[in-house]
């Protein structure tokens, strides 16, 4: 029996599966779930997905509801893997990098669209067209190096990319002299039957609505927009350079959770790393000489040899599959390794929340966050209660890389929405069993206690 497919086409990454699944010959049965007419939020469906999210995927007793797992777990079981999801170790984690890519250019997109459609907003802040921009900048930093975002073929990173950016385009145009490699790119996915057949249609009824929405599609000069990057204190090439002889450096800062997640994840499987703080309100991450390691200057990131990974998530199943001992915090069968990912997409979600709070709190001066926002953070507890609630840890029966990595995202919440134990007892009992682990002592606690003495002094909560 073919997996169900709950989608709706309006919604890019409904669109990315629906490619994908034509590219690689995947067969699915589709099942049309509205979103206008709240379908998504039925009894019936939120039994399957209590996070309410389109698409999501049922296949026998697995239920997937995020679209880049989805992606990978469909190629993985169905499709064929070489090169859309290749099985070379460092070439998959150039795919899942992107793919992590693509959930940020999400959030930016979705930052315009659901003020507008929901709120009344028609014409968005400077603040988010430039947000948007940005990704623009950051995808052509990546095509001048391949042809393809994750390498010279194709990959379901490029389908996942091109639904979204395909909306994004009709908001704010590409600019090809600007970003030429990034239009390029767009004209060679364009031409694929698949986009013809599982993008288009949806993408134009999406751009309809938007039309009664907008003020602004297609009326942005981002030639006017201008960045204003304070390079801040510059480390030399020197002190960069001490450390060459390390194979595997770790920028991090402290502070951050995902640090912390890839640092408790070293703790347990005994791996040497070449530690490097970054000074981060010295934005020591917005340098040159960061920008060369990462362009989208974002903390933690690993250098091993000749490869640059600079996402928490793919860290750690980087590195448990290279030098794991054996495949307990990151199973080899695929529906296990399913409901892993879809648990560490899930902190990303938790840890944007996180930071729509702090982040205006330290860079803006925001010093009381909208009730809106803690809200939303208290929703997160909701959410993992539910995942709690027929296992012992957030992705099954032991422990994973989903515990660390929203563990440690859960831990700095805490600080920012107290967890009440009480409401939520299953996760009060999840994150007491990790606060005994000695991983957690050693690696999250100090930077924990650490980022909580910063945040009192920018947060009125």
């Amino acid at each position: 029996m073919a997996p169900k497919f709950y989608s709706d086409d309006l919604s890019p990454p409904c669109r990315a599966v629906m490619m994908a699944c034509e590219a690689l010959k995947i067969p699915v049965e589709y099942i049309d779930t509205k979103l206008l007419n709240k379908e998504h939020m039925s009894e019936e469906y939120l039994k399957k997905n209590p996070m309410h999210t389109v698409p999501m995927l049922e296949d026998g007793d697995l239920v997937i509801h995020d679209s880049h797992v989805i992606l990978t777990y469909l190629t993985e079981k169905y499709g064929k893997t070489e090169p859309w999801y290749p099985k070379d170790l460092k070439q998959r984690a150039l795919v899942d990098q992107k793919l992590y890519f693509e959930a940020l250019l999400f959030t930016r997109v979705r930052a315009i669209t659901y003020p507008a459609m929901f709120e009344g907003v028609r014409v968005p802040s400077q603040k988010v067209i430039k947000a948007l921009v940005e990704m623009f900048e950051f995808l052509e930093q990546f095509l001048s190096r391949t042809k393809f975002v994750a390498g010279d073929h194709m990959t379901i990173a490029d389908i996942s990319l091109i639904g979204i950016l395909s909306t994004a385009n009709d908001i704010v145009r590409v600019d090809g002299k600007k970003f030429p490699k990034t239009v390029a790119w767009m004209q060679e996915m364009q031409k694929q039957s698949f986009y013809q057949s599982k993008n288009m249609e949806g993408k134009e009824k999406l751009k309809a609505i938007l039309n009664n929405f907008l003020d602004i599609i297609h009326r942005i000069d981002i030639s006017t927009l201008k960045y204003n990057i304070d390079t801040g204190k510059r480390q030399s090439d020197k002190t960069y350079g001490k450390r060459e002889r390390m194979t595997l450096k770790l920028y991090i800062l402290e502070g951050s959770p995902a640090s912390r997640s890839v640092l408790m994840l070293a703790d347990i499987l005994n791996i040497t790393l070449d530690i490097i703080d970054v000074d981060y309100f010295g934005k020591q991450h917005l340098t040159p000489e960061f920008r060369k390691i990462n362009p989208l200057h974002t903390i933690p990131v690993l250098v091993d040899g000749d490869l640059t990974l600079h996402d928490s998530h793919v860290i750690l199943t980087y590195l448990t599959e290279k030098y794991g001992r054996d495949h307990s915090l990151y199973p080899k069968d695929v529906k296990q390794r399913a409901l892993i990912d879809q648990k560490l997409y899930f902190d990303t979600l938790i840890f944007r929340r996180m930071r729509n709070v702090t982040a205006p709190a330290i860079e803006d001066g925001v010093r009381r966050p909208t009730e809106k926002l803690l809200i939303e953070l208290q929703e997160t507890y909701n959410f993992t209660e539910e995942f709690l609630s027929n296992t012992k840890y957030i992705a099954g029966e032991s422990l994973t890389l989903a515990d660390l990595s929203v563990g440690a995202t859960v831990s700095t919440i805490d600080r920012l929405v107290p967890l009440d134990a009480k409401k939520y007892p299953k996760t009060h009992a999840w994150f007491k069993t990790l606060e005994q682990q000695s991983f957690y002592q050693k690696c999250n606690k100090k930077g924990l206690e650490q980022v909580a003495a910063v945040l009192k002094n920018y947060l009125d909560l």
